[in-house]
């Protein structure tokens, strides 16, 4: 969609994003060229209609892996479980169980986050520990899954005002102005983190009375 973009720029058709938006500007370059009996309509077309062909073919694509996904999750015991985590959804499920593979190789819940790259670099000396900040470091695409599903058990927890989620971890990590929403979107990845391992190792749907890291 970039190059098909990039070429009616090119023409002088400058378009927004999207495939809608794409398709209407390509044919209204094909008819304004054929209104004005263009020598480059035949360019014009032999260059768009495979961008149309390889698209549609991505977007097919594209269409069967995801029913592959859901079908998938619908029929594995564990991904099913990790989607009873709040904010973790089908596809992020399927990743996370992907990633994880067995919990066994990991030694508990905090070195899986930190493989993920959600736990803070922890330095210090003379009995004085210092905690930093986020490291680059960890599985990059799940590192994006866990900060996307935090993001939305965030947006989630910022809407609940009522008395009980007031007195909820989380919900005085967001109340406190002294603390970033991003550091508090990473807290809540690290924590997605921790429980899903604990999920996937214990072979049980999450219990909110159980586990209040994400209250």
């Amino acid at each position: 969609m970039n190059a098909q973009r990039a070429m009616l720029y090119e023409l002088g058709e400058i378009c927004g994003e999207g495939a809608a938006k794409i398709d209407a500007a390509t044919e209204k370059m094909k008819l304004s060229l054929e209104e004005n009996h263009s020598d480059a309509i035949c360019n014009f077309r032999m260059i768009a209609e495979p961008f149309k062909a390889n698209r549609d073919s991505l977007e097919a694509q594209i269409k069967q892996i995801n029913l592959y996904l859901k079908q998938y999750a619908k029929n594995n015991r564990t991904v099913q479980n990790l989607m009873t985590i709040p904010g973790i959804g089908v596809l992020s499920a399927v990743t996370l169980h992907a990633v994880l593979g067995n919990p066994d190789d990991f030694p508990n819940s905090r070195h899986f986050a930190s493989f993920a790259g959600f736990a803070p670099r922890v330095s210090g000396s003379g009995g004085e520990v210092n905690v930093g900040s986020i490291p680059h470091s960890g599985n990059r695409q799940l590192k994006k899954i866990l900060f996307m599903c935090a993001f939305a058990r965030f947006a989630q927890q910022s809407r609940k005002a009522s008395a009980e989620t007031q007195a909820s971890k989380l919900t005085q990590l967001i109340d406190n102005p002294e603390i970033s929403n991003k550091k508090i979107i990473c807290s809540i990845a690290n924590r997605l983190a921790r429980v899903a391992w604990t999920i996937a190792k214990s072979g049980q749907p999450f219990d909110a009375k159980k586990c209040r890291l994400l209250g």
